[in-house]
């Protein structure tokens, strides 16, 4: 039986995908990595506004320009944030520092990067390169469902207290 040689070059989306179908992690996952965290990425897509303290429960969606989303990275990529909530597996609601509003980003492969010229996806990217499987992965995604339901419950006990004194 002939043994398959892990590929000097990886081209393509399947080239991708045959790796780690077909090697152990060990041969991979630096590939891996680096592919992600080139491509990792976030679009702002929304906000939603904080009133003496209180989130409102809208969410403003808007498709921003180019030159709108260059604006927000310049001031947001090297700024702390607080995660608020997982809307679903590429979505989150973040609350940066020192903002009157929430953040709704699309977490998507950087336009440009080679994970989008590939046509690959960012949630098996983050599957596979940071994640030991998608059981790890679905582990992830419920710890994080969980901290999205106590931080409402936590805003539900600030709004039943009339929200935040601001000194």
């Amino acid at each position: 039986m002939e043994q398959k040689q892990y590929p000097a070059f990886l081209n393509t989306k399947e080239d991708y995908e045959f790796v780690v179908n077909n090697f152990s992690r060990d041969f991979w996952e630096e590939d891996l990595l680096n592919l992600y965290a080139d491509a990792l990425y976030c679009e702002p897509i929304g906000t939603r506004k904080i009133e003496d303290g209180v989130p409102n429960t809208e969410l403003l969606v808007d498709e921003p320009d180019e030159e709108t989303i260059c604006t927000w990275h310049k001031k947001y990529d090297s700024m702390d944030y607080q995660f608020i909530e997982k809307t679903n597996d590429d979505i989150e609601i973040r609350q940066y520092e020192g903002e009157p509003f929430q953040t709704l980003v699309k977490i998507i492969c950087k336009p440009g990067s080679k994970a989008a010229t590939l046509g690959m996806d960012i949630t098996w990217l983050e599957k596979v390169a940071i994640f030991e499987g998608k059981e790890e992965y679905e582990k992830y995604n419920a710890l994080l469902q969980q901290i999205s339901e106590e931080n409402k419950e936590i805003q539900k006990t600030i709004d039943r207290l009339g929200g935040i004194e601001n000194d």
